[in-house]
């Protein structure tokens, strides 16, 4: 009895929790109340429920469908009973379970279908629970030649889905499915290319034929045109085609060439004109072949003295572009900047004429394959062992428009021509270093050295000797004053590398004379000097300030100075 009074208790609570949840009576269609085989019309499949006086437990219950108290009989305590939900779900089981004094539903009807919806909310459960176990895992899940594509790292029990295969594979089947864990069999498959006849005809004759058939990305090798003949007689003796089977349509591919074969049942034919190899230039429909031209090549008298003598080639030049029409060797120089290249290899020996070297030339020659590729390139920039840092480290030479950081040692300078230069980044142009800070500047080969000052053009007063150095670490130098100058001369620093080193000291002989400006001037030096603390380093201002006050005496008592110099 105690158990059934506790049942009933939360049995309001247990039905509106189940009512609320989207698995609830909706979802497994067992909603007594929306039932209509289970309305207060239709109770003859419940049975009559008992009085629950019968019981012998509980005083009656009011009107008001509040339960009081429950007498207890024996050891039983008494309960409270919770007052009903303020709302009431619309025909929801609390419209069949009231609080009348006489129910109409036995508590055994009651309890049959609450271990129905429990017994089927369960199930609904394990078969969550079993539908996932049965899926697939395809996180370490490979295909050969492609990938998973939308297929993800879990496939569903009895899903599909569509792996995708790499370019020039195809997949042999559409899907994949999962059956238990177990994915069904799928392959990516080389696709082919519909089959390509090449011929080769000479004189209007077929004298060779290779059909080609392959997968994607094998090459087909063709025959070849006969010795001293090439096709259409551009020197190319065959073509070489590779399949590309990654469209709708394979092509077949040679160079710029592109052959579509849509139709897999019949080859398409090609027909390649064996013709003999001319190295004279000639214009077939509108477009010149034959011979060669060569662009960013430079006009050389000694050149053509060369090529004259070089029968029957025919050499012509404008505008920068070299033209070589004949059989024989055509010469070629090219412009500053550029390096001659023939066949992509770099020529490094230039021509000799009659014990001249001529510097950046080169010859190509035509055979029966036509000319030799003959290319000006732009030249590298070489680099000096004491300039290779950064990103030039331990390389001789870098290429057209890569940079390098250069670092000299202290006490020296990055020159370029003998002109200092400002910056240590440098881009290789055309043979030639350029600070990024001024690409506008001179470009060269940087080098590292010390600041050099150039002989004044003016030395009036002072005597220069001719072996005196003019480094600028050097400086300055004690002078003597020439003849009618008197005073200590000296030859001071210049302000940048090969600018005039600056002269002071030597004052021309004039009159005594006596001037205000000059004698507040020597006063005013004289006091620096005294204020200024005697150490190593202020050791060259005082030397300099010395040296002033001297040349302004010498120029206000210019006899005073003569003697004076005289016994020194």
């Amino acid at each position: 009895m105690n158990l059934l009074f506790i049942f009933l208790l939360l049995l309001p609570i247990i039905i509106l929790s189940l009512m609320s949840s989207k698995e609830g009576y909706e979802n497994i269609g067992l909603n007594i109340a929306d039932d209509i085989n289970y309305s207060l019309n239709n109770m003859d499949e419940l049975g009559t429920m008992k009085p629950l006086d019968t019981m012998g437990t509980m005083d009656t219950m009011g009107t008001t469908g509040t339960m009081d108290t429950i007498v207890s009989t024996g050891d039983m305590p008494t309960i409270d009973i919770l007052d009903p939900p303020d709302i009431l779900p619309e025909n929801s089981v609390y419209n069949i379970i009231t609080y009348d004094d006489e129910p109409d539903i036995p508590i055994e009807t009651i309890e049959y279908h609450v271990d129905k919806i429990l017994e089927e909310t369960r199930k609904k459960k394990e078969k969550e629970k079993n539908k996932t176990k049965n899926n697939c895992n395809l996180k370490d899940w490979v295909l050969k030649n492609g990938s998973k594509g939308n297929c993800g790292d879990t496939l569903e029990h009895t899903k599909s889905c569509k792996p995708i295969c790499n370019k020039g594979f195809s997949l042999n089947k559409k899907n994949i499915t999962c059956n238990k864990k177990n994915i069904s069999d799928i392959k990516c498959i080389y696709k082919k290319c519909n089959p390509l006849s090449v011929k080769y005809s000479q004189n209007n004759k077929i004298i060779s034929q290779k059909i080609c058939i392959s997968k994607h990305g094998e090459k087909c090798s063709t025959y070849k045109c006969p010795k001293g003949y090439s096709i259409d007689g551009k020197g190319v003796d065959a073509y070489t085609y590779t399949c590309n089977a990654d469209g709708k349509v394979g092509k077949w591919e040679s160079g710029d060439t592109k052959i579509s074969v849509p139709d897999s049942k019949k080859p398409k034919e090609i027909i390649h004109k064996c013709m003999p190899n001319v190295c004279y230039r000639r214009k077939i429909n509108n477009k010149m072949i034959g011979g060669t031209t060569i662009k960013n090549t430079m006009e050389n008298t000694t050149l053509n003295k060369l090529q004259n003598e070089t029968f029957p080639t025919i050499r012509s030049f404008k505008n920068g572009i070299t033209t070589c029409n004949g059989k024989g060797d055509c010469f070629f120089q090219c412009s500053n900047g550029y390096t001659p290249y023939v066949d992509s290899k770099e020529i490094t020996q230039p021509i000799k004429y009659k014990n001249m070297i001529l510097k950046n030339t080169a010859k190509v020659t035509c055979t029966n394959k036509g000319y030799q590729e003959g290319v000006c390139k732009e030249s590298k920039c070489k680099l000096k062992n004491n300039l290779k840092t950064g990103d030039c480290k331990n390389k001789t030479s870098i290429n057209p428009g890569e940079r390098c950081n250069l670092k000299c040692k202290k006490g020296e300078i990055i020159t370029i021509n003998n002109k200092q230069v400002n910056g240590t980044t440098f881009e290789c142009k055309k043979g030639a270093m350029f600070p990024l800070s001024n690409m506008s500047q001179e470009g060269g080969n940087p080098k590292c050295g010390p600041i050099v000052c150039k002989k004044p053009k003016n030395p009036n007063g002072y005597e220069i000797p001719n072996n005196i150095s003019l480094l600028q670490e050097k400086l300055p130098v004690s002078l003597k004053c020439s003849k009618g100058y008197f005073g200590k001369g000296i030859i001071d620093k210049c302000e940048s590398h090969q600018k005039e080193a600056k002269l002071r000291g030597c004052t021309k002989f004039y009159a005594n004379r006596k001037k205000e400006k000059e004698t507040k001037m020597i006063d005013s030096l004289r006091l620096s000097v005294k204020n200024i603390e005697k150490t190593k380093d202020t050791k060259l201002k005082i030397q300099a300030l010395d040296s002033k006050i001297n040349e302004i005496e010498c120029y206000l008592r210019p006899q005073e100075c003569y003697f004076k110099n005289l016994n020194q």
